[in-house]
């Protein structure tokens, strides 16, 4: 089984794949309809949705990738959290399909977050399942088991074909590890749903899983009935991919039965078909050569160069192509912790923004508090409040300042604490004397409007006893 493809077929919009065969002229009639329907859906939900069924569709690596960002961005912008998780998704099999395996994981985690806070459960079931197959690549046998059963847990009574696929996930990674009973329990389960099933897409997974299993357990005629059941399934859907496995999958049954005449046949024929696929089928043309090779070594010696040449080309290709990946991972793990850095940057931008707010806010209450004790006309105000509000203020000040210079004086000083700390102590020095020179002169007033107040209270108690006397 591939399972490079097998990030579709689970994912919240797998009912695509219920109603449109992934034939080729099918994928551009479903593209061609979607791009007419996009042209006229201007925003909203209904666009998000459209968008990232476009990704899905969309053959290429970039045009995936920039639908699904489309998306994303849109989804963010009108608050659809339920469009946003399956926007995340789709970005995630963007990377899948590319190999590039720590950005589709970053990304499924993303979305599995979303559509965990949202409860949707078929995005759930996806992408767990997704998950699932990036740690199936990675080698993680493991934790692809536990992904894939906790995708079995969501998975819904009405979605009979994506159970049946998930089941088939299953079934190959107990094979991987040599649990052939348990494989064939799983596989066996995944073929009773998928005859359940109004989809066969994907059933030659199935077909092919069994075959081989059935050809480990000795049951070649079997195991033959199961490939080409596989094949006939993949003419129906155009899928030259895994109709290359089933090939192959005959071809080794063969070897197995010392029929070398169908053996080369049918490695032929699996090589053809691979190479419709090859950036993602190079394994089958690596076996499929070198099982050729061997049968025509002592027959036809030119024969047997040149496919083993074509094996060993292919081999180093997927070696160098290894290399790329790891180049692209190292290269996305900058992008993310540039990403974060600058993320982070912005939110202590906003929050020191925030802060000088908050410190004028303050700073202009307290200068309107003294401002209303010194010119009042009516209130006498007590010389210990104005220092106290004075010392206040000044705090403030340094603060304002202090958030103010901090980034700048971080690019001055290099961020050294020492020379950081000799700046801002010179502010100090700079303030304190300003701040005793207008402590002075506010107090100096204060007094003045204090005595001004009782000597036209005093006044007004004069002529009011004159009053009572005349």
């Amino acid at each position: 089984m591939n399972r490079t493809k097998t990030i579709y077929k689970n994912a919240i919009y797998a009912i695509i794949f219920l109603l449109f065969p992934r034939a080729t002229f099918a994928q551009n009639r479903e593209m061609d309809s979607l791009k007419q329907l996009l042209s006229r859906t201007s925003s909203g939900t209904a666009r998000v949705d459209l968008l990232v069924k476009l990704g899905l569709f969309e053959q290429s690596f970039k045009g995936g990738l920039r639908y699904a960002e489309d998306a994303l961005a849109l989804a963010k912008k009108i608050h659809y959290r339920k469009g946003e998780g399956a926007s995340f998704n789709q970005i995630g099999n963007q990377y899948f399909a590319a190999s590039n395996y720590p950005a589709a994981l970053n990304f499924y985690f993303q979305g599995l977050k979303i559509r965990e806070e949202t409860d949707d459960i078929n995005g759930i079931f996806g992408s767990y399942n997704n998950i699932a197959n990036v740690y199936f690549e990675l080698g993680d046998l493991d934790r692809a088991l536990t992904y894939n059963f906790k995708s079995l847990q969501f998975s819904q009574p009405s979605n009979v074909y994506g159970k049946a696929c998930l089941l088939n996930n299953v079934g190959t990674i107990y094979e991987k590890r040599e649990q052939l009973d348990s494989a064939l329990y799983y596989q066996q389960r995944s073929y009773e749903l998928f005859n359940q099933s109004m989809s066969k897409y994907q059933y030659i997974n199935t077909l092919n899983a069994l075959g081989s299993l059935q050809m480990k357990l000795g049951n070649y005629e079997l195991a033959k009935s199961y490939f080409s059941l596989g094949i006939k399934n993949g003419v129906e859907y155009n899928d030259s991919l895994n109709r290359a496995s089933s090939y192959l999958g005959l071809a080794k049954l063969f070897k197995q039965l010392k029929q070398e005449d169908s053996c080369i046949n049918y490695a032929k024929r699996a090589i053809v078909f691979a190479h419709r696929q090859q950036s993602v089928a190079q394994s089958v043309i690596v076996d499929a050569g070198k099982l050729v090779s061997e049968l025509y070594v002592g027959k036809n010696d030119k024969e047997a160069y040149t496919y083993l040449k074509l094996a060993m080309d292919t081999r180093d290709s997927t070696f160098s192509r290894e290399k790329t990946m790891q180049i692209q991972n190292m290269v996305f793990a900058e992008q993310e912790r540039q990403k974060e850095i600058q993320e982070q940057k912005s939110k202590e931008a906003e929050e020191r923004q925030n802060n000088l707010q908050y410190a004028a806010i303050a700073l202009g209450l307290v200068t309107l508090l003294i401002g209303f004790f010194v010119l009042s006309h009516s209130v006498i105000a007590n010389q210990k409040l104005i220092k106290f509000l004075g010392i206040v203020s000044l705090l403030i000040i340094f603060e304002f300042l202090n958030l103010l210079l901090h980034p700048y004086l971080g690019e001055l000083t290099h961020h050294s604490p020492v020379w950081m700390l000799l700046v801002m102590v010179s502010v100090a020095a700079l303030l304190v004397p300003l701040h005793h020179k207008v402590e002075y002169w506010v107090t100096h007033k204060l007094v003045e409007k204090n005595n001004r107040i009782r000597l036209v209270a005093a006044k007004k108690t004069v002529a009011k006893l004159e009053g009572k006397v005349s």
